[in-house]
């Protein structure tokens, strides 16, 4: 009995969180729509029905908290009160409270209010005092027609759903792709059966290895979710940066349906916080600002997500000031950098080094030097890119590439020193047959079709000693729109690689982002080739 009260309490946070996500979402469009009934009464419902789910556990203290929030709500929907920014700013901040008050639930038991419960409650009803004493709860029989307008479907139509823990999916992603492997271990010795028994072999071989993809893909697209809650979430943080700071700003969301692995959207979750900061900060003008340039006094930051390339690029734009070169220059001047040197595109990425900033002062959203680094590190830990392309007095752009999945990619296996590696075939642009002559440095440049290509020989990259039994070979590699040659012993092919995490002994080497197995039973180590370039990087600098 008490394990399974102990997953009706999950179960109920679990819920609460995902109803007070929906209930912020949906006061931050009510300031901005304060006429929209229909809003309304959807948020008054969302409230109502996160009281009512904490009642009927027992949590009476919260119950009793979110049946202020809710008479507060039924007072706006009553006309008592207009949903201005001060009110707004009091109900999200009773959600910011009830989120936190959440995890202290796990274990079935409530304390009483203290701290900030009780300063919130004691706003909640001093806001309340003005509104009618009648109750907060809607009539029986609109509570019924509000659920049978909303909440019924038919056993025909409805979508079902479960919730399953993130860790099971991996667990059943990493089985699978062990089946995968075992399967072509077993097609391996299928085909040194004679040529006699062998058809009815491969045909039973062909079968499984076609279950198997249909598993995959089912598999895979199980573990795909939109990106719209994630960015829906920022629809609060747009809304109280903006009022911090006095200004204006309205976030537009685009391709909300556009779906990823459950691990990228994790891996976008802080990268974006950063970036919509800085668009507030460095790029949206205040609003006497904006109208003197001409613009619309109120700024606009743009969230759009979409597929390109087998990849998804999640784009941010902002009609601000844009960054502004000459302080990029005159910063760099000051850390003993030659700007004058720079392509325009070097001279941006700048903005990604570590203590970079432009700021002229020291704020508590920005000016400190950290954040756009520690962006791009987050982005290239997942063997992502980011680029910014920007315009003076219009705005910015920052696009983030990252691979659809974290979990299986298409690699591409080449050979190094008796060892297998694999190179996530995003970063693949081609395969050049001449390499060039073997010297004692593990860098240098080679020339391909006119173009200087800087490039690194493996083998002398990981310390192997012996020398190449045949003729080397050069992958061409792309990183952050540069060109780099990877010199190894030999190619393997494309196959699909399940990555599995880096052991103790393994994380501190460099150039090296995960493992896998091979279909030979051979674990090969992935390729970081945002690792190599940086090899590179340090190597052309030394030489300079």
């Amino acid at each position: 009995m008490e394990l399974d009260l102990q997953e009706l309490f999950q179960t109920y946070i679990v819920e609460a969180e995902e109803c007070l996500a929906s209930l912020e979402e949906e006061l931050v469009k009510l300031e901005q729509r304060p006429d929209d009934a229909a809003l309304l009464d959807e948020i008054f419902r969302l409230a109502h029905t996160f009281k009512g789910n904490s009642s009927s556990l027992g949590f009476q203290s919260l119950g009793q908290f979110s049946h202020e929030v809710e008479g507060l709500l039924d007072s706006l929907r009553k006309g008592q009160k207009q949903p201005d920014g001060e009110l707004i700013s009091l109900l999200l901040r009773a959600v910011d409270v009830m989120n936190r008050w959440l995890p202290t639930l796990k274990t079935g038991v409530e304390r009483p209010m203290t701290g900030d419960q009780l300063d919130v409650h004691a706003m909640l009803l001093r806001a309340g005092k003005t509104t009618s004493t009648a109750s907060a709860t809607p009539a029986a029989s609109e509570t019924a027609r509000d659920t049978a307008d909303n909440g019924a479907s038919s056993p025909s139509t409805a979508k079902r759903t479960m919730r399953v823990e993130a860790r099971r999916m991996d667990v059943l992603l990493n089985l699978v792709g062990e089946i995968s492997i075992a399967a072509q271990r077993a097609r391996r010795h299928v085909e040194l059966i004679p040529e006699a028994l062998r058809r009815d072999a491969l045909d039973t071989a062909e079968d499984q290895d076609r279950l198997l993809r249909e598993l995959y893909d089912n598999l895979m697209r199980a573990r795909m979710v939109a990106v719209g809650p994630m960015f829906r979430r920022h629809l609060r943080t747009v809304r109280d940066m903006a009022r911090a700071n006095g200004k204006q700003v309205n976030l537009i969301l685009e391709g909300e349906d556009t779906e990823v692995d459950m691990t990228v959207v994790e891996a976008l979750s802080d990268p974006l916080v950063h970036m919509i900061r800085n668009a507030i900060d460095h790029g949206i003008e205040l609003p006497e600002t904006r109208i003197a340039a001409g613009k619309n006094a109120t700024g606009t930051i743009t969230l759009r997500a979409y597929h390109d390339r087998g990849e998804i690029v999640v784009q941010i734009t902002d009609d601000g000031a844009g960054v502004q070169r000459d302080k990029i220059r005159e910063r760099a001047e000051r850390a003993g950098l030659q700007p004058e040197t720079l392509s325009d595109r070097e001279l941006l990425d700048l903005i990604f080094q570590p203590g970079f900033t432009t700021a002229d002062a020291v704020t508590d959203m920005s000016g400190r030097g950290v954040g756009m680094d520690v962006v791009r590190r987050n982005i290239e830990r997942v063997r992502g890119q980011i680029f910014i392309e920007t315009t003076e007095g219009q705005g910015t752009a920052v696009l983030i590439r990252l691979p659809l999945t974290l979990a299986v990619i298409p690699g591409f296996g080449v050979g190094v020193g008796g060892e297998s590696f694999v190179i996530p075939m995003s970063a693949v642009e081609e395969c050049l047959e001449q390499a060039p002559p073997e010297t004692t440095q593990a860098t240098g440049v080679l020339y391909v079709r006119g173009d200087a290509v800087p490039y690194v020989r493996l083998r002398h990259f990981f310390g192997f000693k012996q020398r190449a039994e045949s003729r080397e070979v050069v992958v061409v590699v792309v990183h952050q729109q540069k060109r780099a040659g990877l010199v190894v012993d030999e190619i393997h092919g494309e196959a699909q690689t399940v990555i599995k995490p880096l052991g103790p002994l393994l994380r501190s080497m460099p150039g090296i982002t995960g493992t896998a197995v091979m279909g030979s039973g051979a674990v090969a180590m992935v390729l970081d080739a945002g690792a190599m370039f940086k090899e590179l990087e340090k190597n052309e600098a030394g030489a300079a």
